[in-house]
């Protein structure tokens, strides 16, 4: 039986030519902000179905990204754990996990502390702002390098912070 964590983050970034000018403030260019969403799922060993989406999380969205690239990396006997986010309770995502005999529970509302993904989120947040990306290769880029420097050990860690046992027979 494996566990896996599934999260949006809601990322604004900045997008500017090189050449135009840059306040001095956080080097932020003014009113050129575009947003992006970040959906992963954390396993025991890796980081997995990540995907990018223009704009925010909605229901329609994420049961798209149930569909694939969820249910597929899922495996018989696997428990995901969503958040109480309103997109996460749209019809179908329950009926698309139980399909390959994969279980479903939501956290209780406001409980970042039980969600392991969270701390995967926070690293990525904090290595975006070190990267500065300003176009969307880079951004992607960048959050690539962030889930693929994730050792087995960090994402069991992450588990068990959140009270959770580690064990990923994958």
């Amino acid at each position: 039986m494996g566990f896996i964590s599934v999260m949006d983050a809601y990322l604004r970034w900045f997008s500017t030519p090189p050449f135009w000018h840059v306040d001095a403030v956080g080097g932020r260019p003014p009113h050129h902000w575009k947003a992006t969403t970040v959906t992963a799922a954390l396993r025991a060993s890796r980081v997995v179905a990540a995907a990018l989406f223009n704009g925010a999380t909605n229901g329609g969205r994420f049961r798209s990204y149930v569909t694939d690239p969820l249910v597929p990396v899922l495996k018989p006997g696997d428990t995901v754990i969503l958040d109480n986010l309103g997109a996460h309770r749209v019809a179908d995502v329950w009926e698309a996990i139980q399909a390959v005999s994969a279980k479903l529970l939501y956290l209780p509302p406001y409980s970042p502390d039980f969600n392991p993904v969270e701390q995967v989120f926070a690293k990525l947040k904090a290595d975006l702002r070190k990267a500065a990306a300003r176009t969307l290769p880079d951004l992607r880029a960048a959050i690539r390098s962030t889930f693929d420097s994730l050792t087995p050990q960090a994402c069991r860690n992450c588990l068990a912070a959140a009270g959770y046992n580690a064990y990923d027979p994958s």
